[in-house]
């Protein structure tokens, strides 16, 4: 009998440290949350020389977990840590829809449906505008990744603010990990040197998922705060 795919993978990045604590709580709300359906990897950096370890306890509790350990390299290198997480869409699953997740979110409870399964990919736009929302700012960067300006506005949840789409990337559903993955570690290593020189380059995860998405012809649904609540910025 074929053993049927789960529909979900939770991917996030682990190692030692801080991290290590975070991504525990994460994959034990998963676990509490969501059962044992869903596939779990913990995305551990490579070389430890760069990166820690995962503590031995931690290791013994991902595996009670039932979470899969897998080696990623940061693409764009040491000094950018968040790059890590572009690594995770690279990670291969099993399943039909991958989830990249950072390490300190937690999950409350379940959800229904699949929220990239009519566009392919889905994420909660921005609270607020970190990054300058006018279409000076972002045609230039489309155009160095090889793409086009979409029309499209879409508003920050929080502040309202209008402008070219711009997700927060704490929470990221695709049904296509492995091609968007690509797009996105070639649209960050493109934008890299563009925003360092801006002194823009901590938003480089941020500004170049929606241009890696547009050069990946997708569609994308815009999640609401219950997929991705900002309790930095308003009370739960």
């Amino acid at each position: 009998m074929a053993i049927e795919a789960p529909a979900f993978a939770f991917v996030f990045v682990c190692h030692g440290g801080e991290l290590e604590i975070k991504s525990l709580l994460l994959a034990a709300s998963l676990r509490a949350a969501l059962g044992d359906a869903p596939e779990l990897v913990a995305a551990v950096p490579q070389p430890a020389s760069a990166w820690r370890e995962p503590s031995p306890a931690a290791l013994e509790m991902l595996r009670r977990l039932r979470v899969d350990l897998r080696a990623v390299e940061n693409p764009i290198g040491a000094e950018y840590p968040i790059g890590n997480k572009l690594a995770c869409l690279s990670v291969a699953t099993q399943a039909r829809t991958v989830v990249v997740l950072d390490s300190d979110i937690l999950c409350l409870r379940g959800f229904d449906g699949d929220p990239a399964a009519a566009t392919g990919f889905a994420a909660k736009p921005a609270d607020k505008r970190t990054f300058p929302g006018g279409a000076e700012a972002w045609a230039s960067l489309y155009a160095a990744a090889g793409a086009t300006l979409p029309e499209t506005r879409v508003a920050t949840t929080l502040t309202g603010e209008a402008g070219p789409p711009y997700f927060n990337s704490g929470v990221v559903f695709t049904t296509q990990p492995a091609r968007l993955g690509a797009a996105w570690i070639e649209c960050a290593r493109t934008l890299n040197p563009i925003l360092e020189t801006r002194g823009q380059r901590h938003w480089l995860d941020q500004v170049a998922l929606p241009i890696a998405v547009r050069r990946c012809g997708l569609d994308y649904a815009c999640l609401g705060d219950e997929f991705n609540f900002p309790a930095h910025l308003k009370p739960l």
